[in-house]
C-alpha cells in the first residue's frame, strides 16, 4: 500500500473532490482526517471509510477561522500522533462578482477567503 501508516488531513473532505481524495488515500492505507464545515457530511464520509476498514476521523472546521484550523490539527495529532500529508481542498467563496468589477489589489476580492484558509492550514500543519 502506497500510503500505509501515513496520516492525512483533507480539508473539504466530506464531499466532491475532497471525498474522492479521502477514499483513495484510505484505500492506500492512509489514516484520514476529514475536516469539513459540515460535521454531518464529514461523519457520513468517515462512516463510508470505516466500512472498508479504514482509520478515519471527522472534524468540523471552518477553514477561514484560524483557531478552528489550529484545533483541528491538534485533534488529528492527538488521535494519530502526527500529520504527514495536508490537502488544502476546502474553498471559501464570497458573492459572485463579474470580473470587470472584481478588485485588482492583492489580498482583496472573492479569492481572499480561500487564500487565507489555505495559508492557515498549511502554516499550522507545519508547526
Amino acid at each position: 500500500m502506497l500510503l500505509e501508516n501515513k496520516v492525512a488531513i483533507i480539508t473539504g473532505g466530506a464531499r466532491g473532490i475532497g471525498k474522492g481524495i479521502a477514499i483513495k488515500f484510505a484505500s492506500e492505507g492512509c489514516k484520514v482526517a476529514i475536516v469539513d464545515i459540515s460535521l454531518k457530511d464529514a461523519r457520513g464520509t468517515r462512516a463510508e471509510l470505516k466500512k472498508t476498514g479504514a482509520d478515519a476521523l471527522a472534524i468540523e472546521c471552518d477553514v477561514t477561522v484560524e483557531k478552528q484550523v489550529k484545533n483541528a490539527v491538534e485533534k488529528v495529532i492527538g488521535k494519530f500522533g502526527t500529520v504527514d500529508i495536508m490537502i488544502n481542498n476546502a474553498g471559501a467563496a464570497g458573492p459572485a462578482i463579474p470580473s470587470r468589477r472584481c478588485p485588482r489589489r492583492p489580498g482583496t476580492g472573492p479569492s481572499r477567503s480561500t487564500s487565507k484558509a489555505s495559508s492557515f492550514s498549511a502554516n499550522l500543519s507545519c508547526r
